[in-house]
Parts: C-alpha cells; sequence; structure tokens
C-alpha cells in the first residue's frame, strides 16, 4: 500500500500518459521497474547514451536562441 501524495498522484498522472489504460496499481508497478532499471545504468553507459545522441537534432536551436530565450525574461 503507497499513500497517494500529491507528489504521487503527479508520478501517476505522468505515468497514465507513457501507459494509457492502466489501473494506478499496475502504473505504480511500472514506474518502479522503470526506475529501478534506470538505476542499474552505470555512469559510462549513461556517457555513452549521451554521447550517442548528442547533435540528435541539427537546426532546433538557433544561434541567437540564448539572447531570445533571455529577452523573454525579465532582468
Amino acid at each position: 500500500m503507497i499513500t497517494e501524495t500529491p507528489e504521487i498522484a503527479a508520478a501517476l498522472d505522468a505515468a497514465a500518459l507513457v501507459w494509457p489504460g492502466e489501473t494506478r496499481a499496475d502504473l505504480v508497478r511500472r514506474l518502479v521497474t522503470a526506475s529501478a532499471a534506470q538505476m542499474l545504468v552505470s555512469p559510462a553507459q549513461r556517457r555513452r547514451m549521451v554521447e550517442q545522441w548528442a547533435g540528435g537534432c541539427p537546426g532546433s536551436y538557433t544561434d541567437d536562441w540564448d539572447e531570445r530565450r533571455k529577452a523573454e525574461w525579465p532582468a
């Protein structure tokens, strides 16, 4: 049994977007299993995954993206 705090509810709501139609109990099981699998990924494996996907979205950011981002927020 797990108490559905606001944080747990938010996690379950997010999981329901990934696994629609699952019960809340099944979503808990899926989240626990997925989280455990991620904890077993070594830092070296994680680094390789990042390097593999680096540059995967060329053209997503223009040369002035940082200046435009900063201009959207008041100082």
